[in-house]
């Protein structure tokens, strides 16, 4: 056997392949090819290719790194739909479930914080609170986290939920003799934004399941405990007295 020796960039672009193809995307390989650049994936697959220098672009492009974050953001929709809320709580935000996606952040230089907080509003987007029901972990391990973009987003899903379920008397009829007591402006603001679609939430429809009003109420106050804008933070307390008017009235019926 001849020895070779390796390039380095190109060892790292078959690195990120090989991470990419592990997430197995719906379309083959088109979307991954966009994420690291069409010719440069075509000659990855040449003889010697491990060996010889890629025309790897020294800084990509707007649309490839575009495509990147897409590609991450699929793959993070797929993997929090793939974890079953029966079988599992998660112990750690950096665990074992995001290990290859965060190796492949990496490698396209996208902060690691950005895959652990869209993992986690996908979490909470599909309904899964009760992953975070037995351990504290985003407030004890915030600073694994994007906090600004989770409480903004957070507040997003937050009026998702209340606008499509609870709000709504066509769904949640005994909310009738509850409107009478709650704020019409804030009411009003909540189906606004739970109606508008926003550039700033992960790529998983709501909709598919939404949990009890208490597991919202109790993201709600760990975004209030999270926040350090003020104007936000009384937009939570906001939220927090209402959703507490609610439970006290309706109870478990929501």
């Amino acid at each position: 056997l001849r020895q070779v020796q390796l390039h380095g960039d190109a060892f790292d672009f078959h690195r990120i392949l090989i991470l990419g193809c592990m997430q197995s995307p719906k379309d083959g390989f088109s979307t991954l090819a966009n994420a690291v650049g069409p010719e440069v994936f075509s000659q990855a697959f040449q003889p010697n290719s491990l060996c010889g220098m890629l025309s790897i672009p020294i800084a990509p492009v707007k649309t490839q790194v575009e495509a990147q974050m897409e590609f991450i953001q699929t793959a993070i929709a797929k993997r929090a739909r793939s974890i079953s809320t029966n079988s599992t709580h998660l112990d750690r935000i950096d665990g074992d479930e995001l290990e290859d996606l965060e190796t492949l952040a990496l490698l396209w230089s996208v902060d690691t914080r950005d895959v652990r907080t869209l993992f986690v509003l996908a979490l909470y987007e599909l309904g899964k609170d009760e992953l975070f029901n037995s351990h504290n972990i985003i407030l004890l391990q915030q600073q694994l986290l994007d906090v600004e973009r989770l409480v903004d987003d957070g507040i997003v899903i937050i009026c998702q939920r209340l606008t499509h379920a609870v709000l709504d008397p066509r769904v949640n009829p005994p909310i009738r003799n509850v409107l009478s007591q709650l704020d019409a402006d804030l009411v009003e603001w909540i189906r606004a934004q739970g109606s508008s679609s926003t550039e700033n939430t992960t790529t998983i429809q709501l909709k598919q399941h939404i949990p009890p009003l208490s597991y919202t109420h109790s993201f709600l106050l760990q975004l209030l405990r999270l926040s350090t804008c003020s104007e936000t933070k009384q937009s939570l307390h906001s939220l927090s007295v209402l959703t507490g008017i609610i439970l006290n009235e309706l109870g478990n019926t929501v």
